[in-house]
């Protein structure tokens, strides 16, 4: 159940982003223990999972509907850490 803003809108929510911004998550430590998120640009995704439209989910609901939707399954502590 992949929601279109997830997949195929992503390129538009992330364009306004500014040039480099996945070298800075980088080098901010945003991408800590990167054993299953290997790239910065993931993160985002899983906030929006978490305050995204309609949805207010639990950071717990949040990684689970994201890994439905093929981001790498993480817990809920994890994504509160980044």
């Amino acid at each position: 159940m992949e929601e279109k803003w997830l997949t195929e809108d992503w390129g538009i929510l992330i364009g306004p982003l500014p040039e480099g911004w996945r070298e800075q998550a980088r080098e901010q430590g945003a991408p800590r223990r990167t054993r299953k998120i290997k790239d910065p640009g993931q993160l985002p995704r899983y906030i929006l999972m978490h305050v995204g439209p309609g949805l207010s989910l639990s950071l717990a609901q949040a990684v689970a509907r994201a890994a439905q939707c093929g981001l790498p399954k993480i817990s809920d502590v994890a994504l509160m850490e980044r």
